[in-house]
């Protein structure tokens, strides 16, 4: 490495992205555990029979060393661990029959043109005399 050249430090950018990525998990879970709160509360609700979806749970990074420079890091709070939810068992599925189709008649197609597509057409027609005189 030539000695000419400065050395241009990207710490500062790469801490930034990680506090930023550190929000998004956090917002990100956060969103997740709102979700599960209202499907729970929907579960309830409804007294749901079909089982809810399996615990996800959020693959969590483990933490960076801090770096010996001193500059104060930013503090990221950690989410506390998704609650479990209860599992329901479902109920039998019971076949249904299609219900009989009614016969009804075919609309049949209008062969003559209607007063309203004559007034517009003569509309049309005055408007564009009147733009070419």
């Amino acid at each position: 490495m030539p000695q000419d050249e400065p050395h241009v430090s990207t710490e500062p950018q790469r801490l930034a992205l990680e506090a930023m990525s550190a929000q998004l998990v956090h917002k990100l879970n956060a969103m997740i555990r709102e979700q599960e709160e209202r499907v729970r509360i929907f579960a309830e609700q409804h007294h749901a029979t079909t089982p809810l979806p399996q615990q996800f749970t959020p693959a969590t990074t483990p933490p960076q060393p801090e770096p010996a420079t001193g500059a104060p890091q930013p503090q990221v709070p950690q989410a506390p661990p998704p609650a479990t939810r209860p599992v329901f068992q479902s109920a039998p599925v019971r076949p249904q029959r299609p219900a009989p189709r009614k016969k009804t008649a075919e609309p049949e197609e209008e062969t003559n043109i209607g007063s309203g597509m004559i007034i517009f057409a003569l509309v049309g027609i005055i408007i564009l005399l009147r733009s070419c005189a």
